[in-house]
């Protein structure tokens, strides 16, 4: 699984989210759809995991720190600067996002 490997650090975390999705799908069994069902799927999916993302995160910060993090969120801040805010306010931050894909992948796998 995807968890096994390293995280090639010169991939964004977008590229990241974008080839975990794209695996998924595949480990679902959505490899013989059609592109736009597929296409389709991947929106979904992507939607509903930067839902838990963005709650997972939330979950570890204090009250400044999310007042701080909505802001870049809410300005649009570029995926570096929000990748920094999170480096730098979740100390285990590689860790944490492994186990919130892991978590999403055996909900979305039906896994327990």
């Amino acid at each position: 699984t995807i968890m096994n490997t390293q995280i090639n650090p010169q991939l964004s975390f977008s590229q990241v989210v974008n080839d975990f999705l794209n695996l998924l799908l595949d480990e679902g069994g959505m490899d013989t759809v059609s592109p736009e069902v597929r296409e389709q799927m991947f929106n979904d999916l992507h939607i509903r995991l930067n839902g838990k993302i963005f709650a997972a995160i939330l979950s570890r910060l204090d009250d400044n720190q999310v007042t701080e993090f909505r802001n870049l969120s809410e300005n649009k801040a570029s995926g570096e600067e929000i990748e920094k805010f999170i480096d730098s306010n979740i100390p285990d931050a590689q860790d944490f996002f492994a186990q919130v894909f892991l978590n999403f992948r055996n909900d979305y796998l039906g896994l327990v």
